[in-house]
């Protein structure tokens, strides 16, 4: 602003100067002339007063042009000045608002050169600077495209764009890394007519993956429904039968005409049904309290051979055209670990009686395979087997491989998310292979500590 106010005074200046040069001209002729008037004629005189009054006139006039056009000049220069100050002010604002926006920008023209990007677009793209500098489209995208899932989608797109300068667009990108961005393009106009393309890209992965766990969340909850729906109608079936046997049965042991051998066998049918309402009321309240967080392992010694043997003299008269085999690597002073000897048990129980379940002749083996820190324990049958896509989700609470209202195999669904939920409290894991036809092999391991 100094510079500029120093600069409105100059025309003034030369103004005075130009007045004051002929001025002082005309007054010095007529100094001389009053002093030396009779060296002069009258003739001579006269002509010669005429003439500095034109030369006066004359410096007055030029004096009046040179300063009206210092006057525009400086006006112009002033003007100009405060134009080229409001442009950098508004480049400056402009810049401003172009790095500071979330958003990675980039104008291109007609030709595909590049006129503007922020510094965003360079760190959302990990485009280098020398790439950058080079200031061509077709570089950008020689760059770009192995990042992008589909790179012969996203390059098709990027054309019909450019050879349709009028068109308005708002995708997705998805990129190899699981990275996922917005990106909207509009043309730019200047008087009706497109000088280039403007595009704008947002990082939008997290909200996309917040929605895919919402959505993922809701198929959840929904099949969750599902399932518990499905496990009361199965439940509610599980205890009705043997609770209609329980009921039939006892009311005919009141009947004087029944026999003694039918009696007992009556009596029979009441506790084999009692025992298996009650095997489910255990399933029942063992998944409630594993939902609660009450199961707690109470840890002593097992002798793993022992409970092996025992088990498979236990279901050993299940079913007669199905023999078990054992397997005990290790001999018995060797097989005692320090663990809950009871939910170990539980679990190899319940894979025996779902083998037992599933497999209607051929063999059931039961063992495990001593490793170095810890026994894998198995339960293998040569069943129906288990279709692939179900091995996944058959330890889910209440899911079962078939589910239908006329299934053939009961079940409430329980009992392999209840051997899941020991062995993880037994710090194992638990895991199923499976062919279908061919049958299938459950396995768990637990940590092998010896007293």
């Amino acid at each position: 602003m100094n510079r500029i106010s120093k600069s409105k005074h100059v025309p003034g200046i030369l103004v005075f100067l130009l007045i004051a040069i002929p001025v002082i001209a005309l007054l010095a002729s007529v100094l001389i002339y009053e002093s030396r008037a009779e060296e002069f004629s009258y003739q001579i005189t006269i002509p010669a007063i005429i003439g500095l009054l034109l030369i006066v006139t004359t410096g007055l006039l030029i004096s009046f042009i040179l300063w009206e056009q210092w006057r525009r000049f400086y006006n112009y220069r002033h003007e100009a000045e405060e134009a080229e100050a409001a442009i950098e002010r508004s480049n400056s604002l402009l810049k401003a608002t172009i790095e500071s926006t979330a958003d990675g920008l980039l104008v291109v023209d007609v030709n595909s050169k590049v006129v503007l990007y922020n510094s965003k677009f360079a760190e959302m793209w990990k485009i280098p600077v020398e790439i950058l500098q080079k200031g061509e489209d077709k570089y950008l995208l020689e760059y770009v495209m192995p990042q992008i899932k589909n790179p012969e989608v996203f390059l098709e797109g990027v054309r019909i764009l450019y050879n349709d300068p009028s068109a308005i667009t708002n995708d997705i990108i998805d990129f190899a890394d699981g990275r996922c961005f917005e990106r909207y393009s509009q043309p730019q106009v200047i008087n009706g007519v497109s000088v280039g393309r403007v595009w704008s890209f947002r990082d939008v992965t997290d909200k996309k993956k917040a929605e895919k766990e919402l959505i993922d969340a809701k198929e959840r909850a929904e099949e969750s429904d599902r399932l518990k729906t499905s496990f009361l109608h199965n439940v509610s079936h599980e205890i009705r039968t043997p609770m209609n046997a329980i009921m039939g049965f006892s009311t005919l042991l009141n009947d004087k005409n029944v026999t003694e051998q039918e009696r007992c066998q009556y009596a029979g049918i009441i506790s084999q049904s009692s025992s298996q309402l009650l095997s489910i009321i255990n399933d029942i309240v063992d998944i409630a309290n594993i939902e609660s967080g009450q199961v707690r392992p109470n840890i002593s010694e097992m002798n793993v051979n022992n409970s092996l043997r025992m088990l498979s003299e236990q279901f050993s008269y299940k079913k007669s055209n199905i023999s078990i085999i054992l397997h005990t690597p290790l001999d018995d002073n060797s097989s005692t670990i320090i663990t809950d000897s009871t939910k170990v048990i539980q679990v190899i129980s319940n894979l025996i009686n779902n083998a037992f379940k599933f497999t209607n002749e051929g063999t059931i083996e039961i063992g495990y395979e001593s490793k170095p820190d810890f026994l894998e324990f198995f339960v293998r049958d040569t069943g129906i087997g288990i279709p692939q896509e179900h091995l996944n989700r058959i330890f889910d609470r209440f899911y079962q491989v078939d589910a239908s209202g006329a299934r053939q195999y009961g079940g409430t669904g329980l009992g392999l998310s209840i051997c899941r939920a020991y062995v993880g409290l037994l710090g194992g894991k638990i895991w199923a292979e499976s062919k279908l036809e061919e049958g299938s092999v459950f396995r768990f391991t637990v940590p092998f500590r010896k007293s």
